[in-house]
């Protein structure tokens, strides 16, 4: 069974020691998740299954649609550089006005 140490105990033991600690506690997390996914599998809750379902969809969503939006940003960064009408010295200014619609920041 595996006791976890306090901040002094680890402070005390070697190096060999601390390797084996850790190893050790990895080993016991992994059992510890590896048993929680199969009482979730076993209990297959459909209502809770399907709402997991539904967040992790919008989870998705989300992070896509952050991507693209940082994929058009850099286009337009890019474009603006190529063509000469960005520099270093108005990049910040640009870029935020691009993003909140402003004309003025």
């Amino acid at each position: 069974m595996f006791v976890e140490k306090s901040n002094e105990e680890l402070a005390a033991m070697s190096v060999d020691n601390l390797r084996a600690y850790y190893m050790e506690k990895l080993s016991h997390e992994k059992t510890e998740i590896k048993s929680r996914l199969e009482k979730l599998e076993e209990e297959n809750d459909a209502e809770k299954m399907t709402a997991l379902e539904t967040e992790i969809k919008n989870l998705k969503e989300g992070q896509i649609s952050s991507l693209k939006s940082a994929l058009e940003m850099q286009g337009v960064v890019l474009k603006k550089l190529q063509d000469g009408s960005l520099t270093g010295m108005n990049v910040h200014n640009t870029i935020f006005c691009e993003v909140c619609f402003s004309s003025t920041c």
